[in-house]
């Protein structure tokens, strides 16, 4: 029997309540019908009697238009607000379907480390946002934290910003039976004394968070909440170590300076925290990486081959990345080359030579005279061949470009769509009918001649952007992007802004969303770039502890020759993430959120195909992307 009197009712004439979602301190969580619009959404109703001061309405519609303020896409809007003629204090936000990390941690236990990295990294986002608005949560715990699962990987939404300021205004810290107003096991140690709190206070809180995350348990714990209270202020959390034998202790580092009790000894923002974090945890799984459970994953890459040189030898050739699948490459004393695609030849031979000449100490001038002769002769063989303008094919598909080799690659006159595919324009039918609502319905796209890269950007080509623009680096770049042997991988942890601004760099754009599944699909409409069933030698994913390869380590390619669109890592294109015509998304999107298509490696097969899709905002720490360029 429903006993909720606000079940069926409806406020201010705009909401009927529904049903109940859930209960906290603060108030009760409803799920509502926008009477005139129709959609759903969620009302939290504030306990009747939480202001009992005259002046509580006003507060209470200040900080709500505070916290209505903040737009972020880990964050949980708030549409309206009010205080019905019933005297009943309201708020309306999204309705965010999902779960709780604390129904999460408490099925699961400690989590894995990239699952953490993921969430710290979105949580912080929008801490970062609600700080620089001024914003300070005050009650970051497991219950406001909700997880949704999306192609892209976890989708963190944070509840309640900026609200638990009206339960501290209108109480004191401490009841008369000794409890404490909100969840104690969370708050600072600042917050326990009753003062003055800013930014760092949801730093420790998040900190906290992070190591239950880690170790299934919180630092401080007791059934009597004044006890936590005085372990937060008194007490040094225990080792991380303690519960978790698999924690680093770069990673225990990082999470004990976060619950420092001086505030400023703590990370100064919550970006600097999910940095600090997540180059740990990066460093800790490069080349393996360690999971919770004590395993291990397969070694990520393996070492560079080491050739040895004599000491009069200058130069050598690039390495060519394992596994990486190409023609065959001439290597003219160049090194540096920045496209794995730029050094494509017709001839289809090897010329890299490892000069490894073993010269004598003494011999005799006979000796030199046949030796003088082949070098003359192989001197004036690369003036008359190898100087002369040479036809480079691109990649398969593409028109052959003539370019003179030679000399330093960077006084090259290159055409832009050197290492790019051609893809002939024309009509294909978009989307599919089955899986995935958010590829629902098919219908009929028109695409115009294009060019799209072969492969996707890699680090060592995002190193030179980086240098050249002077533009901040992801927040992983050292320890994950720049690694040694990891500058042909694909570039990730970049956001829509970083990719757009290289591509402009480059005198390129991203693609949309319809050209990325065309050069997927092909005339044929196939389900993967392959063909239509699965195939695990063709992609880099379906492995959470695969990790990211080399780009072109599968052999398999498209029609038009573009490689790895599926797996290794998600790519942006430049469309908003935005229902079909006739069709409907499965979760409401971001105004910010952009089309993210292909996958990771992580991305489980039932997931990714040539028509899934899915949007994200912010950084994405598996995105990466490809670019692209208007046709002839």
């Amino acid at each position: 029997m429903n006993t909720d009197l606000l079940i069926g009712r409806s406020i201010d004439g705009r909401y009927r309540i529904d049903a109940v979602i859930g209960k906290g301190g603060m108030g009760t969580v409803y799920r509502a019908t926008r009477l005139l619009i129709g959609d759903e959404v969620a009302i939290k109703v504030l306990h009747t009697g939480q202001f009992e001061d005259p002046h509580a309405a006003e507060r209470f519609r200040r900080e709500a238009r505070a916290a209505a303020r903040l737009k972020h896409p880990n964050a949980v809007s708030i549409y309206d607000f009010g205080v019905s003629g019933e005297g009943l204090q309201y708020l309306v936000m999204d309705l965010v379907e999902g779960k709780s990390l604390r129904d999460i941690t408490k099925a699961q236990g400690p989590l894995s480390i990239s699952l953490i990295a993921e969430i710290v990294s979105q949580i912080c986002s929008a801490l970062d946002e609600a700080h620089r608005q001024h914003i300070v949560h005050r009650d970051i715990k497991p219950d406001n934290i909700i997880l949704n699962s999306t192609p892209a990987g976890p989708r963190v939404k944070v509840l309640d910003f900026g609200i638990a300021k009206l339960r501290d205004d209108s109480a004191t810290i401490l009841t008369q039976t000794g409890n404490v107003m909100g969840t104690p096991h969370y708050m600072s140690p600042e917050q326990c004394l009753g003062e003055e709190l800013d930014s760092r206070a949801d730093i420790y809180s998040l900190g906290i968070v992070v190591y239950e995350m880690l170790c299934g348990r919180v630092p401080f714990n007791s059934p009597i909440s004044t006890a936590v209270v005085v372990q937060h202020v008194n007490q040094t959390p225990p080792s991380l170590r303690k519960f978790n034998p698999a924690i680093s202790l770069a990673v225990e580092g990082v999470v004990l300076r976060a619950l420092e009790k001086a505030r400023d000894m703590r990370p100064a923002t919550a970006g600097t925290f999910a940095q600090e974090l997540m180059a740990v945890i990066n460093r800790a799984t490069e080349p393996t990486m360690a999971y919770l459970d004590g395993s291990l994953a397969r070694t990520l890459t393996a070492e560079p081959p080491q050739i040895e040189l004599d000491e009069e030898t200058r130069e050598k050739p690039p390495d060519a990345p394992p596994g990486l699948s190409l023609p065959e490459t001439i290597y003219l004393g160049r090194p540096g080359v920045s496209d794995p695609a730029a050094n494509r030849t017709t001839n289809g031979t090897q010329s890299a030579i490892t000069a490894n000449v073993k010269r004598t100490r003494s011999f005799s001038y006979r000796a030199a005279i046949p030796l003088l002769a082949v070098i003359v002769v192989g001197f004036m063989a690369y003036f008359f061949w190898f100087q002369r303008p040479k036809t480079v094919e691109t990649s398969p598909g593409t028109p052959r470009e003539t370019v003179a080799l030679g000399g330093s690659i960077e006084s090259v006159s290159e055409p832009k769509h050197t290492g790019m595919a051609h893809i002939g324009g024309g009509q294909f039918q978009m989307g599919s009918d089955e899986g995935d609502t958010d590829a629902r319905p098919t219908h009929i796209v028109t695409v115009r001649d294009f060019y799209l890269d072969i492969y996707e950007v890699t680090c060592r080509d995002y190193k030179k952007f980086i240098d050249a623009k002077n533009w901040p680096a992801p927040p992983t770049w050292k320890d994950r992007n720049y690694a040694p042997g990891t500058d042909l991988r694909p570039v990730t942890g970049v956001s829509w802004e970083d990719a757009t601004a290289y591509a402009q760099w480059k005198g390129k754009r991203l693609p949309t969303e319809d050209e990325w599944e065309f050069a997927a699909r092909g005339p044929k409409g196939l389900r993967y770039p392959w063909g239509n069933e699965w195939n695990s030698d063709c992609a880099n994913a379906d492995n959470a502890r695969n990790g990211v390869t080399n780009v072109g380590s599968y052999k398999c390619s498209s029609p038009f020759g573009v490689q790895d669109l599926i797996g290794n890592a998600w790519e942006w294109t430049s469309s908003s993430w935005l229902p079909y015509a006739g069709g409907r998304l499965a979760n409401a999107p971001h105004p910010s959120d952009k089309v993210i298509r292909g996958g990771s490696w992580e991305s489980p097969r039932t997931f990714i195909s040539s028509t899934s899709r899915s949007g994200y905002s912010g950084i994405g720490l598996h995105a990466g992307f490809r670019c692209a360029m208007d046709g002839p």
